[in-house]
């Protein structure tokens, strides 16, 4: 099914971010720097904003997760963000699950894993293709409790690739994460590339997910507008 309110009128052009190969190289790049130096885990998106802190306040406060609950983390690269969730959140009781269709990046968040001294299946890693893979086959049939996306949509925005009816990959992008949200349960989308009200008119409704709120970045103005250099949005799942 298309995401219904995904043209091709409103897409963003095609970019080298956008390509698989550009994600593996940078990967490789990261997991080499890893092994010479295991302090160093890799870039972690949008820390200018402190976005990290910004979701697992937002989680605990305003959604008030519980600490058993299942997360699944879309375009995990290199697992930070679950990995922050644990520990600074402590949300160690039910299933966290990181995928990404770059091995590299689930070779690196494995690695990872290990050094942070987590035992096989604490916090799991996956090579999957979210729009071409069956959901079921990696998030099961009832689907995950939070699913978080913190730059993936972007990069999807920017693939030139094209679904075998000749649609943008982006526009079969909703339809499937939706489906990886279990029943009232809740998608958190962070994005530098669209803004609030862009993310809401894109993504609402679609596969059962309704607008619910958003996090509130400090704000900037720029010939007389006001706006912000992320934006967080949270839907749930009817």
């Amino acid at each position: 099914m298309a995401d219904s309110n995904v043209t091709s009128e409103n897409q963003l052009d095609p970019s080298e971010l956008g390509t698989k190969s550009y994600w593996d190289s940078a990967y490789n790049v990261e997991s080499r720097n890893f092994q010479t130096n295991p302090d160093d885990e890799g870039v972690i998106w949008f820390e200018e904003s402190d976005a990290e802190n910004q979701i697992l306040a937002y989680l605990q406060d305003e959604l008030e997760i519980p600490t058993d609950a299942s997360f699944l983390d879309v375009g995990t690269g290199n697992g930070h963000l679950l990995f922050f969730l644990r520990e600074e959140g402590d949300y160690e009781g039910g299933r966290m699950l990181g995928v990404d269709y770059s091995e590299a990046g689930i070779e690196l968040a494995k690695q990872i894993a290990t050094q942070h001294g987590l035992e096989d299946g604490e916090v799991q890693f996956a090579v999957v293709d979210v729009i071409r893979d069956d959901v079921t086959q990696w998030a099961g049939e009832e689907g995950f409790d939070v699913v978080l996306d913190k730059g993936t949509y972007d990069a999807i925005s920017l693939s030139g690739e094209l679904l075998e009816d000749g649609r943008r990959l982006v526009e079969g992008y909703a339809e499937k994460v939706a489906s990886a949200v279990k029943k009232g349960g809740w998608f958190v989308i962070t994005s530098c590339n669209w803004t609030e009200e862009e993310l809401v008119a894109r993504l609402n409704g679609t596969g059962g997910l309704k607008y619910y709120g958003r996090i509130k970045y400090p704000s900037f103005q720029f010939g007389g507008k006001k706006g912000q250099t992320i934006s967080t949005i949270c839907f749930k799942r009817d």
